[in-house]
């Protein structure tokens, strides 16, 4: 079963619904959200849990029938944040800001002063191991675009710019996927990431040092096994090491291989953690 979000403008009569993701949550929309927003909302979703825990299901839904777990954005704070949102992207993600203009444009063509933007990805924090973690890894992303380092981003996948950039077209938006930026990110998306960009994988330097040292030794046990076969034979002990030799190899091929993989992989996270 997926886990949905979604981005709306919240209307004096009724909600204007414009994009949606399933199991992702796009970075285009966390560049809307400031850290005191993040921070002010995390801290009810803590309390709503709390709740949750200590409650029937439907005490916990009676509960937050009046509330709203979502990110509520003005109109001031939304031409604030984007325009923090295109610095960054402008330098550090360049071949995107065609797409990441025209998302906004969408918006603003839609958005009057006196309507809410509201951003809802509460249920992406399924796929983590707790609330905590999932509200670090947004805190993380959020605080990454502030301060201008692009080697901290997690939810940007370049391999699909429309899960984890600017979602899918909702109900009241049938306009935006006949722009050419929307159609050309379409194109070229491939797998939908499930946890964002946790399933991305990211290069590792201390275990592809240890692979490179494993593999540059492993023909030392080659030659040791080699030696002792001449000697012994196939004994216990001469297969038991070859038996080792090969896990080796087995181990220091694969960490080198998923390293170099994560590292020349285009997603905006080219450095070492």
């Amino acid at each position: 079963m997926g886990h949905r979000s979604y981005l709306y403008l919240n209307k004096k009569e009724e909600n204007f619904y414009a994009f949606e993701a399933n199991n992702s949550v796009p970075f285009f929309w966390l560049t809307l959200i400031d850290t005191e927003t993040l921070n002010n909302k995390t801290r009810e979703w803590k309390i709503f849990e709390e709740y949750s825990k200590n409650h029937t299901e439907i005490e916990f839904e009676n509960y937050i029938l009046n509330k709203s777990l979502g990110f509520k954005i003005n109109f001031n704070q939304f031409k604030k944040n984007y325009s923090k949102g295109e610095r960054f992207i402008i330098n550090h993600f360049p071949e995107v800001i065609t797409l990441y203009n025209d998302f906004i444009k969408t918006l603003k063509l839609h958005f009057e002063k006196n309507d809410t933007l509201k951003i809802e990805i509460d249920e992406i924090s399924a796929f983590y191991n707790s609330l905590d973690e999932y509200i670090i890894e947004l805190s993380n992303e959020i605080n990454a675009i502030e301060t201008g380092k692009p080697e901290n981003i997690r939810f940007l996948n370049m391999y699909d710019l429309i899960a984890s950039g600017t979602g899918f077209e909702s109900i009241n938006l049938k306009s935006f996927s006949k722009l050419p930026s929307y159609i050309e990110a379409y194109k070229n998306r491939r797998a939908v990431p499930i946890k964002n960009q946790k399933n991305n994988p990211q290069p590792r330097k201390q275990s592809f040092i240890i692979g490179i040292v494993i593999l540059i030794i492993s023909p030392i046990f080659t030659y040791i096994t080699y030696r002792g076969y001449i000697a012994d034979g196939p004994s216990f002990t001469v297969c038991l090491i070859g038996l080792f030799n090969l896990l080796f190899y087995l181990y220091s091929f694969g960490e080198v291989t998923s390293n170099f993989k994560a590292y020349t992989k285009p997603t905006g996270n080219k450095s070492y953690n």
